[in-house]
């Protein structure tokens, strides 16, 4: 298993990502530690 980036650093072994609705999701997740429909569900 690769390292884990920290989380709010960019990692810069990886290519920038398209700033897509589904990557903002995941990303936000990845922050959170939270699933993905908990945060679905706080979504406005």
């Amino acid at each position: 298993m690769p390292e884990r980036p920290s989380i709010g650093k960019p990692n810069p072994a990886l290519p920038a990502l398209p700033n897509r609705p589904e990557m903002k999701r995941i990303n936000l997740v990845c922050v959170t530690n939270r699933n993905p429909e908990e945060v679905e569900k706080e979504k406005p």
